[in-house]
């Protein structure tokens, strides 16, 4: 089964970012020091507001449509799990959409973990969502263990994941008119799943909003975990991070610090 090019903005039909399956927790190395074109406050604002209709017409876009486009083909052929996951046209969109981009290379890992068993307290994917949930949303999601390839090639999964891929990518797309917006909209979504310092530290884009808008220097990565989790501990409170009025403050403060070039805000 095959699907055309011309098909693929149906895909989106009666689809919005909050129907996605999977929180996206994909966001990208911010371009700090490149001063922004635009106030990044008011970026991510307008963001907020026009995300919907900015994200379809990214999904229109000709290389993102290729890119989906060829996604939904590689899913459609595959006459296995293994098949599809071989594929590394289907699993950039598929990782990409699900959190989980930065694996692409793990190809071993991504398998492995994919096709856990969700439901197995001992599963790669449980033991590796105490540092980034993303692995085990996709197990759950996707059901490669259970169902094979039913669940992803439903119609529906296809236009979620099509969807999903479009926001990450017009995510990325924000730094170029104000960098950290990218990352400040990812966290916004995920920070009230940070009740732990390790899955902060677990998770690229939480690693940086915390650490910038706390002023904690990069050679902190070279500590223990252990030293890490403190120095995030000692100056954040994490149940704050339930609260919805403190995590719009606190992006605001890692936009600022970002741009500006200055930290040390205590939280």
């Amino acid at each position: 089964m095959q699907i055309s090019s011309s098909l693929l903005p149906f895909l989106f039909t009666g689809s919005s970012s909050s129907d996605t399956l999977l929180a996206i927790a994909q966001g990208r190395t911010v371009l700090g020091g490149v001063a922004p074109q635009r106030d990044p406050i008011a970026v991510l604002k307008d963001a907020e507001k026009n995300g919907a209709k900015q994200i379809a017409a990214k999904a229109k876009e000709p290389q993102v449509a290729r890119e989906i486009a060829a996604f939904v083909k590689g899913v459609l052929n595959a006459t296995s799990v293994d098949e599809l996951l071989d594929d590394p046209k289907a699993m950039k969109v598929l990782l990409a959409a699900s959190g989980l981009e930065e694996f692409a290379d793990a190809k071993g890992l991504v398998a492995k973990a994919l096709k856990s068993n969700p439901n197995d307290p001992a599963s790669l994917a449980v033991r590796l969502a105490g540092t980034n949930g993303a692995w085990l949303s996709a197990a759950r999601t996707y059901k490669f263990a259970a169902q094979g390839l039913a669940v992803i090639q439903n119609a529906g999964t296809l236009a979620t994941v099509a969807q999903g891929y479009a926001e990450v990518r017009w995510r990325e797309g924000l730094d170029a008119s104000a960098p950290g917006v990218s990352s400040a909209l990812t966290f916004k979504a995920m920070a009230a799943s940070l009740n732990s310092p390790f899955k902060v530290l677990g998770n690229a884009v939480a690693r940086d909003v915390v650490t910038t808008t706390l002023g904690l220097p990069k050679e902190l990565a070279f500590q223990s975990l252990e030293a890490q989790a403190r120095a995030i501990t000692q100056r954040l409170d994490l149940t704050r991070l339930q609260k919805p009025a403190f995590v719009d403050a606190f992006v605001r403060r890692y936009l600022v610090a970002l741009n500006a070039g200055t930290g040390g805000v205590t939280a």
